[in-house]
């Protein structure tokens, strides 16, 4: 008989130590799937903040390789092929901001790599051609000096020969022209 109230105990306590696992797993998913759309949660805002920086880096770079080239243009120097870097920089900035809102994290790393190195080659290259463009100013105001200096001196020169010349002309003109004393001799 105590075998056959173990076995009813052991029967009926079953059903109660199962709601007890189910209920401690339940308590467990629910916990686990609490964590993992808090981890979402913070992951997607850290994520955002995170494009969001990427994007105000890209920018600043974009800024800068713009003025870069600006100056470069005002010291008078091509830079036609560096508005065409430009303009592929701006068309990889949109693919940028449309990557980060599709969250391909992938592709915005590529893309931001790419903004970057193509931001740094058109500031150096834009700063190579603004210091020979200053350097080629440079040789072309020398020039100007040299040739307005030599042409000084020319008119100068060109001066002193024709005052000379006019000199001489006017000196036997006026002597031509001065009278003659003549003595008559008495006859």
């Amino acid at each position: 008989m105590e075998t056959e109230i173990k076995k009813v105990k052991n029967i009926v306590s079953m059903p109660i130590h199962r709601e007890k696992i189910i209920g401690k797993s339940l308590f467990w998913v629910f916990t686990i799937v609490i964590i993992i759309m808090s981890f979402v949660q913070v992951y997607g805002r850290a994520t955002a903040e995170t494009n969001s920086v990427i994007i105000t880096d890209i920018e600043n770079k974009i800024n800068t390789a713009f003025e870069t080239v600006f100056k470069a243009d005002l010291e008078g120097a091509d830079i036609t092929e560096l508005i065409e870097l430009i303009n592929t920089l701006n068309t990889l900035f949109q693919e940028l901001i449309t990557a980060t809102e599709g969250k391909d994290s992938e592709k915005v790393i590529s893309l931001t790599q790419e903004c970057e190195r193509i931001s740094a080659n058109i500031v150096e290259d834009a700063s190579n051609l603004r210091i020979v463009a200053s350097n080629l100013t440079r040789i072309q105001v020398e020039k100007r000096n040299i040739i307005i200096r030599i042409s000084i001196v020319t008119v100068i020169i060109f001066s002193l020969l024709l005052w000379s010349r006019f000199k001489k002309y006017y000196i036997k003109r006026a002597l031509l022209m001065r009278p003659t004393v003549t003595i008559d001799e008495p006859e």
